[in-house]
């Protein structure tokens, strides 16, 4: 199917905003919550073009419901409820970085904690640092929980203190290392 190209960034704020915004007013009302485009991907720096649709492309975003516990009925409600395409793509495709995952919706529902666990892995360094949002994030779609301003009060944190040690996110962000 010959579709026209759209910027990662712009297709996860559409997808959000005409499919999974509507899914999450109408079946979870009153749901606080976060939602942006975060992670590993050339769109999520702004670097994405026609041939990144070749692998791991499709709309995809982040939500993180205020109340974690959540995440698996939000999750389930959505690969129920979400359209097969939107805007010419596939809304479930396979990714590389899970091979024999098979093909699945994109929205990843998590407690912020967890998925904040799992982006920094793989250590505190630039390719973690990127799966952060930065002050003013053109990617942010909803913040009613202040978890984005959590991720960018860590994101500071690494950049300002790499070396320092673990850092943890709430409130008072702190670094501790001994």
């Amino acid at each position: 199917m010959d579709r026209a190209f759209i910027p990662g960034v712009r297709l996860a704020g559409e997808f959000y905003a005409e499919a999974v915004r509507p899914l999450l007013d109408q079946e979870f009302p009153g749901l606080r919550y976060a939602a942006a485009l975060l992670g590993p991907g050339s769109e999520v720096l702004g670097f994405d073009t026609e041939r990144s649709t070749d692998h791991d492309w499709g709309p995809r975003l982040q939500v993180f419901p205020e109340a974690g516990e959540l995440a698996g009925a939000v999750s389930s409600m959505l690969a129920g409820r979400l359209p097969a395409r939107f805007r010419g793509y596939p809304v479930a495709f396979e990714v590389t970085r899970e091979p024999g995952g098979g093909a699945r919706h994109r929205v990843e529902v998590a407690a912020l904690g967890g998925w904040l666990t799992a982006a920094l892995a793989a250590g505190i360094g630039d390719p973690a640092i990127r799966r952060l949002p930065p002050a003013g994030a053109a990617d942010q779609f909803i913040d009613n929980t202040d978890a984005l301003g959590d991720l960018r009060r860590v994101r500071y944190q690494i950049e300002i203190c790499p070396s320092r040690g673990l850092v943890i996110p709430g409130p008072n962000v702190g670094v501790s290392n001994g």
